[in-house]
């Protein structure tokens, strides 16, 4: 009966520490798990249609930063052919923002759960000056189904030439849901999830 206790309590402690951690945290703004996918379907301003997909790789460590991010890997296809190299990134959540690692050990933030009107800014490695701003909560359909309370946040270019912007709708306790990109090829390129894999 002793052991059985003392048993449980480990236990119980083991899972506590796990569920409070940064990377497998539950209640983390966006909760993911590597082997996670997201698909969506991007259709551009003229009729072009290609299904992007995200994947969840797993996590890496950046030691100067002492935090672990998970690895997402995103592919673009057209009719099931990639249509470039994949392009990768880190990303780590808390329990109210997302960050984003630039390299050489600095990161910026991406997303946050905040009140509507809120402003952040960053500068990226080739200088563009990037301003996001969360605009509305909405509720958002997509292929994948309707999802209530989104972030409705822009990002845009302050300091680039024509339409340097793109929205995206984030869904607190899940991920991204919609993207709208003004700041491509043939805009708007609007990208919508079709499935994930819990």
């Amino acid at each position: 009966m002793r052991k059985s206790l003392y048993c449980l309590i480990i236990a119980m402690v083991f899972t506590l520490l796990l569920l409070n951690s940064e990377v497998y945290s539950a209640e983390n703004f966006i909760p993911v798990h590597a082997g996670q996918t997201f698909t969506f379907s991007v259709k551009d301003g003229i009729g072009n249609t290609a299904t992007e997909l995200l994947y969840i790789s797993g996590t890496t460590n950046i030691p100067c930063l002492t935090k672990t991010y998970f690895s997402g890997d995103v592919i673009l296809k057209h009719q099931g052919v990639p249509l470039d190299n994949a392009e990768f990134f880190n990303f780590r959540s808390t329990l109210t923002k997302v960050f984003v690692y630039d390299g050489f050990c600095k990161e910026h933030m991406l997303w946050q759960q905040a009140p509507v009107g809120t402003t952040w800014s960053h500068v990226e490695s080739e200088g563009d000056e990037i301003e996001s701003k969360i605009l509305a909560i909405e509720n958002v359909t997509v292929p994948a189904g309707t999802f209530t309370g989104c972030l409705k946040i822009r990002h845009r270019c302050t300091n680039c030439s024509g339409s340097a912007d793109w929205i995206e709708w984030v869904k607190p306790g899940f991920f991204m849901v919609k993207w709208v990109d003004y700041w491509d090829d043939n805009p708007p390129v609007t990208y919508r999830l079709i499935k994930w894999t819990d």
